[in-house]
C-alpha cells in the first residue's frame, strides 16, 4: 500500500518564510510605534502634571503685590474710615447732636464695626456665586449710601440705621472678600504681605481722624461725612477692579458653615482669641479720644490721640508682619498681645497727662491691630487654604458679636457713669479706670488663647512628620489639615515648647 505524502515545494516554503518575516517586522514596528506613542503619552501627561503643579504653586509675589495694594486701599477705607468714628463719637457726645446718651452714641460705633460682619458667612457664600470683584463693588455702593444718608440724618434712630447698621454692612461686604485672597498669592512672605496690606487701616485712621476733624471744625459734621463717603467710594471701586483671585487653582470652599470646622476644637479656642481681642481693641480704638477729653483736654487733642493709634498701626503692622515670617505668626502674636495688656494696665489707667496718653496711643495702637494681618497667616496654617474662606466667614461672625458690645461695655463700666452726655466742665480724671482694666484683661486673655492654638499646631506638625517619616517637613497648606487628629495629651505637652522644626 502506497502512502502518498504531500510536500510543499521549496519555493512555497521560502515564500512563507519571507511573509512570516515581513509580518514579524510589521508587528515589531507596530509594537515599537505603540511603545513610542505610550512613552509620548506618559511624557505629555507628566509635562501637563508638572505645568499644573507649577501653575498651582503659590507665586509668593508677582501680581500678588498688586493684591497687597488692594488690601491696603480696602483697609484704608474700611477700618481706617471706621477708626475715624472716634471723631464723630467725640462730637456727638460733646455737642449732644442727637439728644442721646453716651451709651447711645457708643452703640453706633459698635454697630458700624460689627453688624455686617455678623453676616460674613452669607457674604462668603455670595462671593462664591457672584465673584469677588462684584461683591466688593456692591460694598462700595452700600458704604457710599450709608455715609451720605448719615450726613442728612436729624434723629438718633436715623444715625443708628445709616452710620450704624448700613455702614456696617458696607464695610463688611467691601472688606470680607479681600483677606482670603492674599494667602493665595504668598507663602513665605505671607505675614509681611498681610502686614503691609492691613497697614492701610493705620494710614486711613490718621487721615480720617485729622482731616475729618478739620472739616468738622471748618464746615460741619455733615460735610465731614460727605467728604469721607466720596473718598472711600472712589478707592473701593478702584480696588474692586484690580483684585484677582487664584480660585481656579486653589478651588476654595464657599458655603455658610462647615461642620468639620465647627467640630475642630482649636477653632473654638481661636474664637476665644477673637472675642477677647475685640474687648480690648474696640474699647481703646473708640474711647481713648473721649478719655483724653475727660482729663480736661480739647476735642482736637482727643482726635490727635485717635490719630496716633492709627499712626502706630501704619508703622508697626508691616514690621509685625516681617517678624511673623521670621519667627512664626503665633509666637509673635502671643508676645504682642501680652504687651498690649501690660501697656494698657500700666500706662492708660494711671495716665494723667497728654504725653502719657500719646505714648500709649502710638505703642498700643501699633500692636493691638496685629489681628488683621495675623488672621490671614494663621487660618491657612491652622485649617488649610481650601477652607480658608469659609473659616474667615465664620470667624468674622464671632469677632463682630464681641465688637458690637465692646464699646457699650467700655462706657457702661465708667466710674460714676450717669449715662448722660459729658459737658465741657464735667471732667473726671479717673472715670475710665474700669474701662482700661476691661481692655487690658481682654488683651491678656486673648494672648493666653494663642498659647493653646500654638501648642496644638506644634503637636500636629509633629504628627505630620511622623506620618511622613521625616525629621523635617514643610506643612503643605494646600492639603486638608483637618484630617490630622491630635491627642489631647500631646497638645498639652507642647503648650510651652519654644524651639520647633517649623515656624509657628
Amino acid at each position: 500500500m502506497l502512502h502518498i505524502i504531500k510536500t510543499k515545494p521549496s519555493w512555497a516554503t521560502k515564500g512563507q518564510k519571507e511573509n512570516k518575516t515581513q509580518q514579524d517586522n510589521v508587528h515589531q514596528k507596530s509594537d515599537s510605534t505603540e511603545k513610542k506613542n505610550f512613552e509620548i503619552i506618559i511624557n505629555n501627561s507628566s509635562e501637563e502634571q508638572a505645568i499644573g503643579q507649577k501653575s498651582a504653586a503659590i507665586p509668593d509675589g508677582g501680581y500678588g503685590w498688586v493684591i497687597v495694594v488692594v488690601c491696603f486701599l480696602t483697609s484704608f477705607c474700611c477700618w481706617g474710615g471706621n477708626a475715624g468714628f472716634a471723631v464723630y463719637l467725640a462730637n456727638y457726645v460733646t455737642e449732644n447732636t442727637f439728644s442721646g446718651t453716651n451709651l447711645d452714641y457708643a452703640a453706633i460705633g459698635g454697630l458700624a464695626f460689627g453688624t455686617g460682619l455678623l453676616f460674613a458667612p452669607v457674604i462668603t457664600y455670595i462671593i462664591g456665586l457672584l465673584g469677588t470683584n462684584v461683591v466688593m463693588f456692591i460694598g462700595a455702593c452700600i458704604q457710599l449710601a450709608a455715609m451720605l444718608l448719615a450726613s442728612f440724618s436729624t434723629k438718633l434712630w436715623q444715625i443708628y440705621l445709616t452710620q450704624g447698621v448700613l455702614m456696617g454692612f458696607g464695610l463688611a461686604v467691601a472688606f470680607v472678600p479681600v483677606p482670603p485672597v492674599i494667602p493665595q498669592w504668598f507663602d513665605k512672605k505671607r505675614s509681611l504681605a498681610m502686614g503691609l496690606g492691613v497697614g492701610g487701616s493705620g494710614a486711613g485712621g490718621v487721615m480720617f481722624n485729622l482731616a475729618m476733624q478739620k472739616i468738622l471744625e471748618v464746615k460741619s459734621v455733615r460735610w465731614a461725612l460727605r467728604a469721607q463717603a466720596i473718598i472711600c467710594f472712589v478707592l473701593l471701586v478702584l480696588s474692586s477692579v484690580l483684585i484677582r483671585t487664584r480660585n481656579a487653582h486653589i478651588k476654595p470652599v464657599f458655603k455658610l458653615f462647615d461642620k468639620q470646622i465647627l467640630e475642630f476644637r482649636v477653632f473654638w479656642v481661636f474664637v476665644g482669641f477673637l472675642i477677647f481681642s475685640m474687648f480690648g481693641y474696640v474699647v481703646v480704638q473708640y474711647e481713648l479720644a473721649d478719655a483724653t477729653m475727660s482729663l480736661g483736654y480739647s476735642a482736637y487733642q482727643g482726635s490727635i490721640a485717635s490719630a496716633l493709634i492709627a499712626t502706630g498701626a501704619f508703622f508697626l503692622r508691616p514690621a509685625m508682619g516681617f517678624f511673623s515670617d521670621k519667627f512664626g505668626c503665633l509666637s509673635v502674636g502671643i508676645i504682642v498681645y501680652y504687651l498690649c495688656g501690660i501697656l494698657t494696665l500700666a500706662m492708660w489707667i494711671p495716665a494723667r497727662n497728654l504725653a502719657t496718653i500719646y505714648a500709649y496711643a502710638i505703642l498700643c495702637g501699633g500692636l493691638m491691630g496685629y489681628i488683621w494681618g495675623f488672621m490671614g497667616a494663621v487660618i491657612p496654617r491652622m485649617i488649610g487654604l481650601r477652607k480658608a474662606s469659609v473659616t474667615f466667614g465664620m470667624s468674622w461672625m464671632f469677632l463682630a458679636s464681641s465688637a458690637i458690645v465692646s464699646p457699650i461695655i467700655g462706657l457702661a463700666v465708667k466710674q460714676n457713669n450717669t449715662h448722660e452726655p459729658l459737658s465741657s466742665k464735667n471732667h473726671r480724671k479717673s472715670e475710665y479706670i474700669y474701662a482700661g482694666v476691661f481692655a487690658g484683661l481682654g488683651f491678656i486673655c486673648c494672648a493666653t488663647c494663642l498659647v493653646f492654638v500654638r501648642g496644638y499646631i506644634i503637636a500636629r506638625d509633629i504628627l505630620i512628620m511622623l506620618d511622613e517619616e521625616s525629621d523635617d517637613i514643610a506643612v503643605d497648606v494646600n492639603e486638608d489639615l483637618l484630617k490630622y487628629k491630635v491627642p489631647f495629651a500631646l497638645w498639652m505637652k507642647h503648650l510651652f515648647t519654644i524651639k520647633t522644626k517649623n515656624k509657628v
